[in-house]
Formats: C-alpha cells, structure tokens, sequence
C-alpha cells in the first residue's frame, strides 16, 4: 500500500463509510500510484476486461480522471451510467471534460497548515 498519508486516509475513509451503511468491502483492487492520463487509460482498458466491474471509481486527481473517462466514452460507454467517476483537484481538465470531481484548493491547504 502507498504510504501516502493522503492515501491512507482515503482508503481509511472508505472503509468506514462502508461500514456504517453496511456495505460489502469490495474485492476489487486499490490502484495505487497512478496519476497522469495514461493512467486514466490504463485503468479503463483494465475496467473493460472485467467481468465483474466496479460502479464507481474515484482518482487520484483529474488527469486520471480524465483519461479513464475519455478512453470509456470513446468506446461506447456511459458516464455516469456505466461508470461513475470522481476526479480531485477541480483542474481545468475537468471543467473542460465535464468531470465529477472534488474542488480542493491548494493555495488555501497551504495556508491552513501553516495557521496556528
């Protein structure tokens, strides 16, 4: 697993959120350590040859994101409707491409953790 604290935190929060409402912990992957639309591609090229998909992905940031996405609605399928996907970061690519993603103002971070 990644030792990003970031990343931890994610996979920790889905957890409980899966356990509150009584979901099944996946059996599917965390695919960790991506982070450019390559990536993106690579993750739908791997999404397609699955016989069980996930419903929803969340990325890393919007440029894996945006790959994943471009790659599914090139070959037919719907987003949100076959695939729901969540970018971070609110980057021009996800104004551009129409993404879900999550608004995550740096400058502000910034400033936050120098506060105290």
């Amino acid at each position: 697993m990644s030792r990003g604290l970031n990343t931890k935190e994610r996979v920790r929060a889905h957890s409980e959120f899966s356990k509150k409402y009584g979901l099944s912990d996946s059996t599917f992957p965390y695919i960790e350590d991506k982070t450019s639309v390559a990536d993106g591609e690579n993750i739908a090229e791997w999404w397609v040859q699955q016989k069980d998909r996930p419903d929803a992905i969340f990325c890393a940031n919007d440029d894996v994101a945006s790959g994943l996405t471009t790659v599914l609605r090139r070959a037919g399928f719907s987003i949100p409707g076959d695939l729901a996907v969540m970018g971070f970061d609110n980057s021009i690519l996800a104004h551009l491409l129409d993404l879900t993603t999550i608004h995550y103002p740096i400058d502000q971070q910034a400033e936050n953790s120098f506060l105290f």
